[in-house]
């Protein structure tokens, strides 16, 4: 999963921010994005990124983007969506 948020992240924040979140990636669990170069249209981005990886569509009317916050919250995002598509297909 470590992989699936650094493809994510690869072109939304400088490259030396990335490669050091790469080579620390549980030191920057709980780092805010925006700490790490993100603004709000990396955060459009991100999202499009998110429902192309994950083949969803969020109900912006639901969805919180500070819900994907820090790569914590990604994570656990691609978790939740990763065990919902598991569970649909064991049907």
């Amino acid at each position: 999963m470590k992989n699936d948020v650094l493809d994510l992240l690869h072109g939304l924040i400088p490259e030396d921010v990335l490669k050091e979140v790469e080579n620390n990636f549980e030191n920057y669990i709980c780092t805010p994005l925006n700490q790490l170069g993100f603004d709000s249209m990396s955060t459009i981005s991100l999202v499009m990124r998110l429902e192309e990886q994950l083949q969803i569509e969020f109900d912006y009317e639901q969805f919180d983007p500070s819900s994907i916050n820090s790569i914590e919250g990604l994570l656990k995002l691609i978790s939740e969506k990763e065990s919902d598509f598991v569970w649909f297909y064991e049907i």
